[in-house]
């Protein structure tokens, strides 16, 4: 394990500790850092990871090394899969310890004043469906988490976004590289969209009750089973307010057209 460095950092009230074995791994690190990270001491973090970088791995005589606490997680010759893999980690453990907020699994745009909330798990397809989101003009929040606080109002977490690429795999893509803007201030949700993608499917979604909008949220927070009532007492406000939307996409820019279009139609929305 490293004896070098340390770097410990607090996220939303999650601590996590990360030991590294010199400055090419601190430096590699605080790259993958989660948005908003606030580097401080911290003697009992939630969670612990060391990263080794190996000076001699270009020989092909060692590898670098990740760790979640003695637990070898994934070594490789190259660094970028374990700094891909570390960021995933610390992104999860502050979701998982977060103590000002609650992080549910979704994409989350911004449209004149209010968000649209589209939960789900990777290979989902809402990466997809923000990034058509954001071309059409919404302001991005997050395309991973929705950060939500007791008021049940979603804060912005800009992490880059991955999108989907031919042949699979993903590309990182800064909101800034397609000209679109990033939201700054918190919102209430208007909509709550329910979709998968299917190759040529129409999107025509329907509504349902908030019922099925709370449910939808618990599937994809991150603390239902460990802190239910944490999680049902920030998911209530989502789901008393906003409107829900369920059903089938296949073109995204489609979806995102419609998606606006039906928001500006059915509720008069001010300020961005």
């Amino acid at each position: 394990m490293p004896s070098g460095r340390c770097l410990t950092f607090v996220n939303q009230g999650a601590r996590v500790r990360v030991d590294v074995n010199g400055s090419p791994a601190l430096h590699a690190v605080k790259r993958v850092l989660p948005v908003g990270s606030v580097i401080q001491p911290s003697h009992s973090p939630d969670a612990s990871f060391s990263l080794v970088v190996t000076d001699d791995v270009v020989a092909g005589a060692a590898s670098h090394r990740l760790y979640r606490d003695s637990t070898l997680l994934q070594s490789s010759r190259r660094l970028e899969p374990l700094l891909k893999r570390l960021e995933s980690e610390l992104h999860f453990t502050v979701a998982l310890h977060a103590r000002s907020s609650l992080f549910v699994h979704a994409g989350v745009v911004g449209w004149r004043g209010r968000a649209i909330v589209l939960p789900g798990r990777s290979m989902s397809g809402k990466s997809s469906l923000v990034a058509a989101l954001l071309r059409a003009g919404a302001a991005y929040y997050s395309d991973e988490y929705v950060v939500v606080d007791g008021e049940g109002r979603i804060h912005p977490y800009p992490k880059p976004l991955s999108i989907r690429v031919p042949g699979g795999g993903t590309r990182r893509t800064t909101p800034a590289s397609i000209g679109c803007i990033v939201g700054r201030r918190p919102l209430h949700a208007s909509l709550i969209v329910s979709t998968r993608y299917s190759r040529g499917e129409r999107f025509e979604p329907e509504e349902r009750g908030p019922s099925c909008g709370l449910m939808v949220l618990i599937a994809n927070t991150i603390v239902i089973r460990e802190r239910p009532r944490f999680a049902l007492d920030h998911l209530m406000p989502i789901a008393r307010r906003a409107r829900v939307l369920e059903g089938v996409r296949g073109d995204a820019d489609e979806a995102a057209t419609w998606l606006l279009r039906h928001l500006d139609a059915s509720e008069p929305l001010s300020g961005s």
